[in-house]
C-alpha cells in the first residue's frame, strides 16, 4: 500500500502565511518569535518582526491580561489554553480576539514553545452562540495546523482516543515488514534497544496526560540498519476539549540528526548577521521595468510596506550630492554579470528625513543568450559603520577637549606642509605655545577650570586662524600654530607678539577672572631644519628659552640652544643621581648683629656632594626649574637641617635659628605649613628655631593666593619669615604689607657697591628706613669689608651676613664656631678663642 503523502515544507509555509488568522509562535517566557503575514495584516503592523521579542501578555489591555496569562500557564503545564479578550491593533483599531494556546514539544518531550492561533471576532463577539461557533472553527483550524506542521515524514498513523483502532500508512515502505494492524509491542520491538525504554516511558506519559508527544529514536529500517527518526503524536480534541483521536507522524531524519546542531548554529549565525547588517533586497525586471523591494528595504528607506516601488521614488530619497553615483550604478555598474559590485550613498528617510548611509550591491541576471533580463541586489544600512569611522578618525586625529587637531594629525599636516614648501620654495613658521604655570591652575582651582582655560585658549587661537595657518593641541597645555608661506623675521615677530597678546587677556571663570600668561617658541623651515621632527624639537628649545627669560615672551631658535639643552640634561641627570644618593647637604653661614658681637642665627645653603667635591647652586640652577627635583631637594634639605639643629640643640649649642629658602614650586606641590610644622614636632624642636626665607619670585604670576595662607600659618606658629634678595626682582612694597614678613634681606648686589657708589648708598639707606618704618628688621647680605659694615652700622642696619663674619661651613663646624665666637675686631676681622 502506498504511504500517505506528507505535506512539503513549502505547503506548510504557504498554509501558515496565507491563513487569515493571527498565528504566533512564542517562547516559554511568552515572547513573540514569529507571526504569520495574516496576523501582521490583522494587527495592522508594518512588519512581522515589529513585535518580535515582546511578551504576548503585554499585548493586551490591562483588564484582559489575566485571561491571556491563564491560557499561557495552561500551555506551559502541557494543556490547551484559551483566551478571549480585547486588543486594539497597532493603529488603534479596536478588535476582539479569540485565541487558542497550545504547547509545542521538543524531541525529549519537553515543552519548548507555545503556539497561539487568534481570530478576529470583533463583529461577532456579542453573540455567545457565534463565539461558540468561532471556537469550533478555531479548534478545527488548530487541529489542521498542528497536524500539518507535524505531518512531514514517511509514516503516518491514526488511532481513536483509546489507541485501540490504529491505522498505519508507510510502515511497510520503511521497515520492510508487511502491513497489518500494528500494535504497541510491534512498534517497540522495531525501536533500537538502547532507545526503547526511554521512548516507551515518554510516550506512555504523554498519552496518559493527553498532551502532544515528541521523540527522537532509532528505528530498524528495511535495510537492517537503525535509522534516526522523529516521532510526533498529536491529540485532536472536540469542542468540549476531550480527545477524540490521535494522529502520529514518523519521519526519517537519519542524515539530518548528525548535522542538526551545526545547522542550527549556522542558521543562528545567519539570522544574527542579517539582522545586524540591516539588509534589504531589491529586484528590477529589465524587460518590464517592474521593481520589487523587500519589506526590510522599504523600512530602511522609511517607506510604508505597501508603497509602490519606482526609480523616481528612490532618487527622490537619495542625497542630491550622491544621485550621480546611483544613476551610474543603474546605468552600468549593476549590469555586470560577475562579482557583486557595490556603491555607497546617502539617503534621507521618507518618514523622518534622517540622513542614512546605504551600501548597495547588485549585478545582472542574463537569459540563455547572455542578454541581461533582471538586475537584483541588496541595500545595507551602514550608518553605524560610517559614524564609527568618523569617531575613530576623530579619536585618532582630533583632541577630544578642544576639537583641535591632535599631535598625530599635526605631525601629518606638518610633513605635508614641508613637502609643499619644498616644492614651491616657501618658508614655514612653527610656533609652540605653552601656558605658564598651568599645572598650578589645575592643582589649585581644579581640572574643570583647567579644561575651561584650555578650551578658551583654543578658541582664541582659532579666532586668529587664517587660510595659511594650522592650529593644533599637542597635549597638556601645549599648542602649535603652523604658518605656511611665512614672511620675514620682522613679520614673524609681529605674529608671535599678536599670539601672546591674544592669550594674555583674562579668562572668565566661575569665581572671577584668571590671568593666562603664555610663552612661545618659534622655529622656521628651512632656516632651522628641514625635518618636521627636528623642527618641533627646535621650537620646543626656543620655548624653553622664552620661559627662562621671564615668561610671557617669545624666542626664536638658534643653534646655541641645543648646547644649552645638552648642558641642562647633564645637570638634571647629575642632580637626580645626587638626590637618590642623599648627597644634598646644607652648609651654614652665620648671621650676626651689626655690632658684630652676637650671632643671630645661620642660613642653610644647599650644596651637592659629588665624590670629594662640593658644588654650589650656581652650577645646577637648571635643577631648581624642574618641579620634581626642586621639591625633592627642598625636602632633603629640610630633613638634613632639622637633624643638624636637633643635634646642636641636644648639645646645648646656642645657634639661634636657621633660615631655609623655599622655592615657589614647593608651595604648589606640597603643603609647606603642614609639612614644616609636622617635621618640627617629630624632631622635638621649637618653631622659633626655624626661619623661612622666600624670594620675590614666589609672589609673582598669581602665586600669592597659595603662598600667603601658608606663610600666615607658619608665622602664627612662631616661624619667622624673611624676604630674601630684596630689590632684585619685581615684587612691590604691597607684598611687605600683605604678608607676615619679619625680616628683609638686602641683596649683595647693592651691598658690594657701598662706599664706592652714591646711588647704592642711597638705595640701601632708603630700604633700611622703609623697612624700619613698617616694622621690619634688616639684614645685609654679602658684607665682606669693614667699610661696608661701618656704613651699614651708620644706616641703622640690624644685622649682616657675609665673608666678613665667616664663609659657609659644614654642620660639624657650627658648634665650635659658636663656642669660640668673640665678635669682630675694629678692623672687621672675626675673633674666636685661640686666634
Amino acid at each position: 500500500m502506498t504511504a500517505l503523502t506528507s505535506p512539503s515544507f513549502d505547503a506548510l509555509q504557504l498554509l501558515f502565511q496565507s491563513s487569515a488568522d493571527c498565528i504566533k509562535l512564542l517562547n516559554l517566557r511568552g515572547q513573540l518569535i514569529i507571526m504569520n503575514l495574516g496576523g501582521t495584516a490583522a494587527m495592522e503592523l508594518e512588519s512581522p518582526d515589529q513585535l518580535a521579542g515582546k511578551n504576548w501578555i503585554e499585548f493586551w489591555v490591562p483588564g484582559e491580561r489575566s485571561s491571556a496569562l491563564q491560557a499561557i500557564e495552561a500551555a506551559r503545564a502541557g494543556g490547551v489554553g484559551r483566551s478571549f479578550g480585547f486588543l486594539p491593533t497597532a493603529k488603534g483599531t479596536p478588535k476582539w480576539w479569540d485565541s487558542i494556546v497550545t504547547p509545542v514539544r521538543n524531541p525529549d518531550g519537553q515543552i519548548e514553545q507555545i503556539l497561539v492561533v487568534s481570530r478576529d471576532v470583533s463583529e461577532r463577539h456579542k453573540s455567545d452562540q457565534q463565539r461558540r461557533d468561532l471556537a469550533n472553527d478555531l479548534q478545527a483550524a488548530l487541529r489542521r495546523t498542528n497536524a500539518l506542521l507535524r505531518a512531514t515524514s514517511e509514516i503516518v498513523w491514526q488511532s481513536d482516543s483509546q489507541r485501540n483502532d490504529v491505522n498505519v500508512q508507510g510502515w511497510t515502505e520503511f521497515t520492510g515488514r508487511g502491513l497489518f494492524q500494528i500494535g504497541r509491542t510491534v512498534w517497540l520491538d522495531a525501536i533500537h534497544p538502547h532507545d526503547r525504554h526511554r521512548v516507551d516511558v515518554s510516550s506512555r506519559d504523554a498519552w496518559a496526560a493527553g498532551v502532544e508527544y515528541y521523540s527522537k529514536y532509532r528505528l530498524r529500517h528495511r535495510t537492517g540498519e537503525y535509522r534516526w527518526v522523529e516521532d510526533r503524536a498529536v491529540p485532536l480534541c472536540g469542542t468540549d476539549g476531550e480527545i477524540i483521536e490521535w494522529i502520529g507522524v514518523i519521519t526519517d531524519m537519519h542524515a539530518k540528526v548528525t548535522s542538526d546542531q551545526a545547522l542550527r548554529e549556522s542558521e543562528e549565525r545567519l539570522r544574527l548577521a542579517v539582522a545586524a547588517s540591516r539588509v534589504g533586497i531589491w529586484d528590477v525586471d529589465l524587460l518590464t521595468n517592474e521593481r520589487r523591494w523587500s519589506v526590510e528595504l522599504k523600512a530602511m528607506l522609511g517607506l510604508h510596506k505597501d508603497v509602490k516601488e519606482s526609480e523616481a521614488l528612490l532618487f527622490q530619497l537619495v542625497h542630491h550630492a550622491d544621485r550621480g553615483i546611483v544613476e551610474e550604478a543603474h546605468r552600468a555598474t549593476f549590469l555586470q554579470t560577475t562579482g557583486f559590485p557595490s556603491i555607497i550613498f546617502r539617503i534621507h528617510r521618507a518618514d523622518t528625513g534622517e540622513e542614512r548611509w546605504i551600501q548597495s550591491r547588485g549585478r545582472a541576471v542574463v537569459d540563455q543568450t547572455g542578454k541581461p533580463i533582471r538586475r537584483n541586489g541588496t541595500f545595507q544600512d551602514i550608518t553605524d559603520q560610517k559614524r564609527m569611522e568618523v569617531r575613530l578618525w576623530q579619536a585618532a586625529n582630533e583632541d577630544s577637549l578642544t576639537k583641535l587637531p591632535n599631535r598625530y594629525r599635526f605631525n601629518i599636516d606638518l610633513e605635508t606642509a614641508i613637502a609643499h614648501a619644498e616644492t614651491h620654495e616657501q618658508r614655514l613658521a612653527l610656533f609652540i605655545v605653552d601656558l605658564d604655570r598651568f599645572k598650578e591652575v589645575n592643582d589649585t582651582l581644579g581640572h574643570d577650570v583647567g579644561d575651561q582655560v584650555l578650551r578658551s585658549v583654543a578658541s582664541r587661537l582659532l579666532c586668529l586662524k587664517r587660510d595659511n595657518m594650522t592650529v593644533a593641541r599637542l597635549g597638556g597645555d601645549e599648542f602649535a600654530v603652523l604658518l605656511t608661506n611665512a614672511g620675514s623675521a620682522a613679520e614673524l615677530e609681529t605674529e608671535a607678539a599678536n599670539l601672546i597678546r591674544a592669550l594674555i587677556k583674562p579668562i572668565s571663570i566661575s569665581s572671577g577672572a584668571l590671568n593666562c600668561v603664555s610663552s612661545l617658541g618659534v622655529a622656521i623651515y628651512p632656516d632651522h631644519d628641514i625635518d618636521g621632527r627636528e623642527l618641533l624639537k627646535n621650537a620646543d628649545l626656543a620655548l624653553y628659552s622664552a620661559k627662562r627669560a621671564g615668561r610671557a615672551q617669545f624666542a626664536f631658535f638658534d643653534r646655541s640652544m641645543k648646547c644649552a639643552l645638552l648642558s641642562r640634561i647633564d645637570v638634571l641627570k647629575r642632580t637626580r643621581e645626587a638626590v637618590s644618593r642623599g648627597d644634598i647637604v646644607p652648609f651654614y653661614q652665620p648671621k650676626v648683629a651689626i655690632s658684630g658681637d652676637k650671632i643671630c642665627g645661620f642660613e642653610a645653603l644647599l650644596r651637592i656632594r659629588e665624590g670629594s667635591s662640593l658644588i654650589s647652586p650656581a652650577a645646577f640652577l637648571e635643577a631648581f626649574h624642574d618641579p620634581e627635583l626642586s621639591v625633592q631637594m627642598g625636602q632633603q634639605m629640610l630633613g638634613a637641617v632639622l637633624q643638624d639643629m636637633r643635634s646642636w640643640h641636644e648639645s646645648g649649642v646656642q645657634f639661634g635659628n636657621v633660615a631655609l629658602n623655599v622655592s615657589a614650586t614647593e608651595f604648589f606641590h606640597i603643603d609647606i605649613a603642614e609639612t614644616w610644622l609636622a617635621r618640627l614636632r617629630a624632631a622635638g624642636l621649637p618653631t622659633s628655631m626655624l626661619q623661612l626665607e622666600v624670594t620675590e619670585s614666589v609672589f609673582l604670576d598669581g602665586s600669592s593666593d597659595v603662598v600667603g595662607p601658608a606663610l600666615s600659618v607658619l608665622s602664627q606658629a612662631g616661624i619667622e619669615v624673611a624676604f630674601d634678595d630684596f630689590g632684585t626682582g619685581f615684587a612691590s612694597l604691597t607684598h611687605l604689607r600683605k604678608f607676615p614678613v619679619r625680616w628683609l634681606k638686602i641683596d649683595r648686589s647693592f651691598v658690594s657697591d657701598l662706599g664706592s657708589d652714591n646711588d647704592a648708598n642711597a638705595i640701601v639707606s632708603a630700604v633700611i628706613s622703609l623697612a624700619h618704618g613698617i616694622g621690619l628688621r634688616v639684614i645685609a647680605e654679602g658684607v665682606e669689608t669693614s667699610l661696608q659694615a661701618s656704613i651699614l652700622t651708620g644706616m641703622g642696619c640690624d644685622g649682616m651676613q657675609g665673608y666678613l663674619a665667616a664663609r659657609p661651613m659644614p654642620a660639624s663646624d657650627v658648634p665650635n664656631f659658636v663656642k669660640t665666637w668673640r665678635g669682630l675686631t675694629r678692623e672687621g676681622i672675626s675673633m674666636r678663642c685661640g686666634e
